[in-house]
């Protein structure tokens, strides 16, 4: 079976059971930017063909993204975070808020997050799905992208 390749968008992946190596270098093949977090069996990838798309990561976890958000400024000012990176932003969000700084988000978004040392994925989108997020479950083995071809 071929595997259904995101177009554009977020990636993520976590498997129990099996490598997520052949995942990886079908992504890499068609030009994600993969992150493995080996230990966890994660893979976290991101096809930066869009504005708003990206991949980010750091030693606690990380996340995978497609984001449109229109306040931006203000999400800076309730985190203290000055860089210009989304994925960071979102990162300095989850790590004071937890789960309830999505409802903080304003525009369009989907992303995924896996967060090393909780050992806890989440995956989100909008409150209208302008950003869609399909995903697939068999038995503990997880997937979620944001768009498939």
């Amino acid at each position: 079976m071929t595997a259904q390749i995101p177009q554009g968008g977020f990636f993520i992946t976590k498997k129990t059971s099996g490598s997520i190596e052949p995942i990886r270098a079908d992504l890499e093949a068609s030009g994600f930017q993969t992150r493995c977090i080996p230990e966890d069996n994660v893979l976290l990838a991101s096809l930066n063909s869009f504005q708003g798309q990206g991949l980010w990561s750091c030693e606690q976890g990380g996340l995978s993204y497609d984001l449109d958000l229109s306040n931006t400024a203000q999400l800076k000012s309730m985190t203290g975070y000055s860089q210009d990176n989304a994925g960071g932003l979102i990162w300095a969000l989850y790590k004071k808020y937890d789960q309830a700084f999505i409802e903080k988000l304003k525009g369009a978004f989907a992303f995924a997050i896996w967060d090393q040392v909780e050992k806890k994925m989440i995956v989100a989108t909008d409150y209208y799905g302008i950003k869609p997020v399909v995903w697939h479950q068999k038995g503990d083995n997880f997937t979620a992208a944001g768009r498939i071809k």
